[in-house]
């Protein structure tokens, strides 16, 4: 699976785990600040093309992923995630 198609594949399954129409994502990332239609969401979700990192940041939001969730999908974009550690 190449990497647009992983990261399809990954928003996808946590918009449908959300229980969110591609209607109802586009609507809460224009209320984000983040304006885009529900044809962006099906192009993303195909792999034919990534989210800007902004609307993917909004995204993991919209969907309530988890920490480990996240770092999923953004490896998946190829973005630099840096979790942060208790200090010792």
């Amino acid at each position: 699976m190449t990497t647009g198609k992983l990261l399809g594949h990954l928003l996808r399954k946590h918009r449908q785990a959300a229980g969110l129409s591609m209607s109802a994502v586009a609507r809460a990332l224009t209320e984000a600040g983040c304006g885009r239609s529900r044809q962006s969401v099906y192009v993303w979700e195909k792999g034919a093309a990534d989210p800007p990192a902004e609307v993917l940041r909004a995204l993991v939001e919209v969907y309530a992923l988890t920490a480990g969730q996240k770092v999923e999908i953004f490896n998946a974009a190829g973005l630099l995630v840096i979790v942060p550690t208790e200090a010792a």
